[in-house]
């Protein structure tokens, strides 16, 4: 009798201490988590502003539907180079 209250107490008493420990990890985590998706925002946002800032610039101009389809089939790499390419080409001759 006096086992199994001992072993009851020691399962209360770990689940207990296992729901604060769970509680106050999670809030510490969930705070890192807030935090790295506001940086992640705050960078893409960031960085799309600088794309619509470029694309106003005449020499820059980016054939955006060629990176869009490159994406779309998979091959953006060869796809990519070749628009980056082009980019540079027109931005050496103007």
């Amino acid at each position: 009798m006096l086992i199994g209250v001992s072993i009851a107490a020691s399962a209360l008493t770990s689940l207990i201490v296992t729901r604060i420990i769970a509680a106050r990890y999670f809030k510490i985590v969930d705070g890192y988590v807030k935090d790295m998706c506001d940086l992640t925002y705050s960078a893409n946002k960031r960085t799309l502003e600088t794309i619509d800032k470029l694309k106003n610039i005449p020499a820059l101009k980016i054939d955006d539907e060629a990176l869009y389809r490159a994406g779309q089939r998979g091959r953006c790499k060869a796809e990519a180079r070749d628009s980056v390419e082009k980019f540079v080409d027109k931005f050496i001759q103007s």
